[in-house]
């Protein structure tokens, strides 16, 4: 085409669609009365046309989601690029196997050109020669095991360092097979303190680096490098083990300092099995439950407290003392509360869940009020139930309809019709099927208008009889909205559909005339559209 169709698209689109052309995603690309037609492969397979009038693109439209919002999408541009360049087509013939060319090569030529492979990437070469080698892992190793893995930040990140979203995985890629290169030959030759030096190495590099980290590259990293430390720490002798157990307690104090806290602190509560370190542990946790204030940190040391004390074969009577010591404490309360659900005990249950109700410092209160009420029905006490699932809806954040109609089976009719109106103005996702239930029908046909069409398609044949007008209104505003949206097939296929939905309150058609009246004049050049209309057009004359 002669026609500039590349100034239609932004250019990262325009760049998507050529790779879906260069890629052989374009395919069944068929010529049209009106253009080209094709199907484009992405996470399904769209169909795309293209219309064409005098040599220049007049409309396009494709079922994707991103073009169904209005917008000119990469599958277009890939047809475009295929109409344009002509589809791909496969060169003849079978390319060879890399197995054949190795096979035909000599020893000499093998060796040749592997060395030259070495000597210009650094990986492969720190890969062959640790794994290779004959002699010990020196602190010369370790050193450029460092730099190897500070040269991945400077290969992924910008020129301050960073690495964005885009490099995130490639750099942990990097960051594993560095690991896998260093610290596996290593532990396969039983240099635990060289492997546990070097992942210091890694641990500090990790720290050390910016990186966006949406993905979960972090974590990725974090869990290669647990793996390494708890192999380690399970095959070192006891003096290799002191060593590594010292460092992890020096860790340990100041963990939020680190980005890998979470690493530390589960190697040093959780890998450390030997009675000396869990004595010098339990030292730690008493003394910071002596300090300790209310909240995660006292959650997390008092189940670390307990699993100390069974890991050293003890029973929990001094975990339970400093319990009975500390009854107002909330984390205890919740604690108690565990324990009586463990025992099932219905009574205790329902004690301690009214006070952390009626307990300010307990300020989401949805889930326990949901837990009483279970409990007051599994007792079969309606007044009970009946307070509660007031505040369940009438207090708690949200509530269904469930709850609503549960609280309406315990009201008598005063009641409800009260509580009804108090429910209708707080909930107003609920507004429509609350009228329908209640058969407020005036209610729910005049408040169709505040909310999306599907919601009246869904209540309109509860209403043609008596509100024909007020959903004639709904659906003619809706079809002169749709008029003022980018064009596509969809839109089309929604236009005709919601026109014939109206015609059935339209007396004698004469709204839906006005309209494709308008339509005609106001947009000439959209075939698909006048089409529409002239077979519009046909289903109205017998009004």
């Amino acid at each position: 085409m002669k026609y500039n169709w590349k100034q239609l698209f932004r250019n990262i689109i325009l760049e998507r669609g050529e790779d879906y052309y260069y890629g052989g995603l374009v395919s069944d690309l068929k010529k049209e009365d009106f253009g080209y037609s094709a199907v484009v492969k992405g996470n399904e397979d769209y169909e795309v046309n293209i219309f064409i009038e005098n040599d220049k693109v007049t409309e396009m439209d494709c079922d994707c989601p991103y073009a169904c919002d209005g917008n000119n999408c990469k599958h277009m541009a890939a047809v475009l690029y295929a109409i344009d360049e002509g589809p791909l087509e496969e060169l003849p013939g079978k390319p060879e196997d890399i197995n054949d060319i190795l096979a035909s090569m000599s020893d000499e030529d093998v060796r040749k050109e592997l060395y030259e492979i070495i000597e210009n990437n650094r990986e492969i070469r720190d890969h062959i020669y640790n794994l290779y080698r004959k002699s010990s892992f020196t602190r010369t190793d370790i050193y450029n095991f460092k730099r190897s893995l500070e040269e991945l930040a400077y290969d992924h990140g910008d020129r301050y360092g960073f690495v964005d979203w885009r490099n995130g995985r490639d750099h942990v890629d990097g960051f594993s097979r560095c690991l896998e290169d260093y610290v596996e030959p290593m532990m396969t030759r039983r240099e635990y303190l060289n492997a546990f030096e070097a992942l210091k190495q890694a641990f500090e590099v990790i720290n050390n680096v910016e990186m966006d980290g949406s993905n979960g590259e972090y974590s990725m990293v974090e869990y290669s490098i647990e793996d390494y430390f708890k192999t380690i720490i399970e095959s070192a002798d006891e003096n290799e083990k002191d060593v590594i157990h010292d460092w992890f307690s020096d860790l340990y104090v100041n963990q939020d300092e680190y980005i890998l806290s979470d690493l530390i602190e589960n190697i040093y509560e959780n890998s450390f099995n030997d009675e000396k370190y869990l004595y010098a542990l339990l030292d730690d946790v008493k003394e910071r439950l002596d300090n300790d204030e209310e909240g995660y940190l006292l959650e997390h040391d008092l189940k670390l407290y307990r699993n100390i004390l069974d890991r050293l074969g003890k029973d929990d009577s001094e975990y339970e003392n400093w319990l009975r010591k500390h009854e107002d404490n909330v984390t205890v309360i919740r604690i108690r509360l565990d324990q009586a659900e463990q025992n099932d005990n219905v009574d205790e249950m329902i004690r301690i869940l009214t006070r952390m109700c009626e307990d300010d410092r307990f300020f989401r209160n949805d889930d326990y009020h949901r837990k009483l009420l279970k409990l007051y029905v599994r007792n079969n006490d309606s007044d009970k139930q009946k307070s509660i699932l007031k505040a369940i809806v009438f207090e708690d954040r949200y509530s269904g309809l469930d709850d609503i109609y549960a609280l309406k089976e315990l009201c008598n009719e005063d009641e409800w019709i009260k509580y009804r109106n108090r429910i209708i103005n707080k909930y107003e996702k609920l507004r429509l099927e609350i009228y329908f239930r209640e058969e407020m029908y005036k209610e729910l046909a005049e408040s169709l208008k505040n909310y999306p069409i599907g919601e009246t398609d869904k209540y309109a044949k509860y209403l043609e009889n008596d509100y024909r007008e007020l959903l004639l209104k709904r659906y003619i505003k809706y079809l002169l909205d749709l008029a003022d949206r980018h064009p596509s097939r969809q839109l089309y296929d929604e236009q005709y559909k919601y026109c014939l939905i109206a015609l059935k309150y339209d007396e004698k058609g004469k709204n839906i005339k006005q309209i494709l009246d308008v339509w005609k004049l106001k947009y000439p050049n959209r075939k698909v559209m006048q089409e529409m209309i002239r077979e519009l057009e046909n289903k109205v004359m017998p009004y």
